[in-house]
């Protein structure tokens, strides 16, 4: 939602030449997904402790009957928190393959019903610290090696996870618009699973949410809210990462 996992893709992307970026987003169709050979990677954030439901759905799909390596990074606020990687493995593994590499990222945290975005001068330190972390990854993966990162928190995750999944598509109820909306439409062109509609120049959320709060961070007004807490805190995007980036990955 706010281009963290993007700007990490592109950092290993970089580093590891010849890669091919494709927004997970943009095979929400249905039907299998046969990624080329030979390696395939998965760069997600961590979302309650979990993979976001959409990642989840997607790996479900793969048909990885001719990749040979299979690799993820999960970006996340905290190093301590984590389970992504443990669900991950847990759905390759329903598949008969396996996780050969993991990694977790630390990056500036942004779901702001919880927490305030860090400021200025930490923020930026944080991001350098992330693109010194893929530069390693993308070492580990480049030598096809086998390396997987554990979190503290890993094996609790599922306890805050569970609830998450089943309640994500309807949580988006608890979004609003304040008055000083304008109608931009820029929610709608940011959502990358098409959930929301202007009627009658306000933003209406249909219910297939994934609670990734590109709307409420990209709003240019600070209009959409979660709660009264969110109106207080601050907005936040990867500065490497522009508008158009984020209309580019949806389906």
């Amino acid at each position: 939602g706010t281009g963290n996992s993007l700007a990490l893709a592109r950092n290993l992307a970089k580093e590891l030449g010849s890669c091919e970026l494709e927004p997970i987003a943009s095979f929400t169709g249905g039907g299998t997904v046969v990624p080329e050979p030979p390696s395939v990677g998965i760069v997600c954030p961590l979302y309650f402790g979990g993979l976001p439901l959409i990642v989840a759905e997607f790996v479900e799909r793969l048909d990885l009957t001719n990749v040979e390596y299979v690799w993820a990074a999960i970006s996340h606020k905290s190093l301590l928190d984590g389970g992504a990687l443990t669900e991950l493995s847990r759905l390759l593994k329903e598949k008969g393959r396996r996780l050969d590499a993991g990694f977790h990222v630390a990056m500036v945290g942004n779901y702001v019903p919880k927490y305030d975005i860090p400021f200025k001068e930490y923020k930026l330190g944080l991001l350098a610290d992330a693109a010194v972390l893929a530069t390693k990854a993308a070492k580990v993966i480049a030598a096809r090696g086998h390396k997987r990162q554990y979190a503290v928190l890993e094996l609790i995750a599922p306890l805050r996870h569970k609830p998450f999944v089943e309640n994500v598509h309807e949580s988006d109820s608890e979004f609003y618009a304040l008055d000083n909306c304008t109608s931009c439409g820029i929610c709608v062109q940011v959502c990358p699973v098409y959930n929301i509609r202007l009627v009658e120049g306000r933003p209406e959320w249909q219910h297939r949410c994934q609670r990734c709060l590109a709307c409420l961070h990209w709003c240019p007004e600070r209009s959409i809210q979660l709660s009264e807490k969110t109106e207080e805190r601050q907005r936040y995007h990867h500065p490497y990462v522009t508008l158009n980036d984020m209309r580019e990955q949806k389906g």
